[in-house]
């Protein structure tokens, strides 16, 4: 969902700082939720600014620079290492599912050809 834009931010403070209605009534003449009012006014307060907030949402990536750097040294090195052996050589602190996410955002995808022998699909 798109933020809403400056223009209808500020006009809706203007009209809520000059007080002559109530957030319902402006709610419904901006057809914005009376929520948002309050989220935005509170906003305001805490930071001084009504522009939509940037951020990331969620946990930060387990591997980044030097960590994702030593994943993809060792899988090089090792590709037919198991996640579980992988896992235990860097001694990370997350699930073999993010190792397995990270590696496929790596472009890095396995399968097994007809000797049962892993082989690095493109």
């Amino acid at each position: 969902m798109k933020a809403y834009t400056m223009d209808l931010r500020e006009r809706v403070m203007k009209v809520y700082d000059e007080g002559k209605w109530t957030i319902g009534q402006i709610a419904q003449r901006f057809k914005v939720g009376e929520w948002w009012i309050h989220k935005l006014k509170r906003q305001r307060m805490l930071t001084g600014v009504i522009a939509p907030r940037k951020g990331k949402v969620g946990q930060p990536r387990s591997f980044q620079g030097q960590p994702l750097a030593e994943l993809e040294r060792y899988v090089r090195k090792h590709p037919d290492a198991t996640l579980e052996q992988i896992h235990e050589h860097l001694g990370a602190s997350c699930t073999t599912v993010t190792i397995h996410n990270t590696l496929r955002r790596l472009g890095y995808r396995f399968k097994k050809n007809a000797a049962g022998q892993r082989t690095r699909s493109s």
